[in-house]
């Protein structure tokens, strides 16, 4: 975009903490799936709240993640802060890349798992986990460095 915006839209911003819930719900009460997927490989009935849940809110979180792009592809994102140095605002266009593929991709990886009964892709999709959460922690760390280092004020952004 050549003029953009100065901050997200409302609805944006609600798309954006909906998945923060989401994945903060996925890690800390459904994330138990090893048991259920090595049963459902075994040919046992291996659905559970929890199975479901994770699966629901899997879904949930890959349509809401499209949905984002959609909007960032009409309403366009805000620039980086004038305080930001280039290297940062570098490696925040790729962080951000790599959030939606995993946003997208990490649902449709565990779709196909289970649906699948692939165990690749339940390795895949494990992995893929495990380095969103790292990166969503870089992430929280990066509005940190921004709101109180170079005192960007990026948080207003978001909220």
């Amino acid at each position: 975009m050549s003029n953009p915006p100065a901050a997200y839209t409302g609805l944006q911003k609600h798309l954006h903490w909906a998945v923060v819930l989401l994945l903060l719900l996925q890690y800390l009460l459904f994330d138990g799936m090893g048991r259920p997927f090595h049963q459902l490989m075994d040919g046992a009935a291996a659905y559970s709240t929890t199975v479901f849940a994770h699966i629901v809110i899997g879904v949930a979180v890959l349509l809401l993640a499209l949905w984002r792009l959609a909007l960032r592809a009409r309403h366009g994102a805000p620039a980086a802060p004038a305080g930001e140095p280039r290297l940062f605002a570098q490696v925040s266009k790729v962080a951000h890349g790599l959030l939606y593929v995993l946003l997208i991709g990490l649902p449709v990886i565990g779709l196909v798992a289970w649906f699948g009964k692939l165990g690749a892709a339940a390795e895949a999709h494990e992995f893929g986990t495990t380095v969103l959460m790292w990166l969503a922690l870089l992430h929280v760390a990066a509005v940190v460095v921004h709101q109180f280092w170079w005192k960007t004020n990026l948080l207003r952004r978001m909220v």
